[in-house]
């Protein structure tokens, strides 16, 4: 993927590039490949997951077909199966499995360490780049809001058995509430700069 195939995947997008026209059969060529992909890792007992995330990597960058291509996964993936996700993601989590205080007090400290680690981090980083305040904050905010990418994880690791479904629900928990509190956060901080009309 990252030697032969990066190389051939490359050529075939700068020639779709110069011939500027992605027929039906070209975005389909792309569809398969993900697949394709995605059954290699899945073959090679690693999730699915990986095999399309690698073939994104490889896709050539700053193109009008990858953007193309990008626009058309991303309405799919967003209408279609995003929902889904969100809804598997909630079939297994289990909130009554969290039913004793050392299970919620436990659940606080995985959110307070989440908070601390990623928007503290992400804050500390960006006053020690240079940054004013409240773009630091800002950028910590954005990071503490990865919940998606969370969901991912914890679901491929439920999936595998490597965390249970306790430790699977509370740290949904995390990803949930870090990523719900970010926008009205996010208008406290660095509140939008638009001109109030009139």
């Amino acid at each position: 993927m990252l030697t032969l195939g990066q190389s051939w995947l490359g050529k075939v997008i700068h020639r779709w590039e110069r011939q500027g026209v992605l027929s039906l059969e070209k975005q389909t060529l792309i569809y398969v490949l993900v697949i394709l992909s995605a059954i290699a890792t899945e073959l090679l007992k690693i999730d699915v997951i990986f095999g399309g995330f690698l073939l994104g990597v490889i896709m050539p960058k700053d193109l009008q077909v990858t953007a193309y291509l990008k626009g058309r996964i991303q309405d799919f993936v967003t209408i279609f199966l995003l929902p889904l996700f969100f809804a598997y993601s909630g079939i297994n989590t289990q909130i009554g499995l969290v039913n004793t205080p050392t299970l919620w007090g436990l659940t606080a400290l995985i959110l307070a360490a989440a908070i601390l680690g990623k928007y503290g981090g992400a804050y500390g980083a960006s006053r020690l780049a240079g940054l004013p305040a409240g773009e630091a904050s800002a950028l910590g905010l954005l990071m503490n809001t990865r919940g998606l990418t969370e969901l991912i994880i914890l679901n491929v690791g439920l999936s595998l058995k490597v965390i249970s479904p306790v430790v699977f629900t509370m740290l949904v928990i995390m990803a949930l509430v870090t990523t719900f509190m970010a926008a009205p956060l996010m208008e406290r901080v660095y509140p939008s700069q638009i001109p109030a009309s009139g």
